[in-house]
């Protein structure tokens, strides 16, 4: 189990971690940088925008369970609905 893995780095080093089997991270909008992010408040800007986390995660040769903390209510919506888009190569969805 990871918690907060808000950035590149600890994203890619959680994925290929055998003993990770659970990612945690914080989901909130950057107004710096026009974009849903992973980030922990008090932090609002990051390098990882949840596009390129949801596209690292489900694209990695190992499934890992995504718990998404959603941080804004706003957020959500969107984020929601373009899971279907992520599917594992497999054909798995993401819920």
């Amino acid at each position: 189990w990871v918690h907060s893995c808000c950035d590149r780095a600890a994203l890619d080093a959680a994925l290929v971690d055998p003993a990770v089997t659970a990612i945690e991270t914080d989901v909130l909008w950057s107004p710096t940088q026009s974009a849903v992010v992973h980030a922990h408040p008090p932090a609002t800007t990051s390098d990882l925008a949840f596009d390129a986390f949801m596209d690292a995660a489900t694209a990695s040769p190992v499934a890992k369970h995504l718990k998404l903390d959603f941080k804004e209510p706003g957020v959500v919506a969107p984020c929601v609905a373009s899971l279907d888009a992520y599917r594992r190569p497999s054909g798995d969805g993401v819920y």
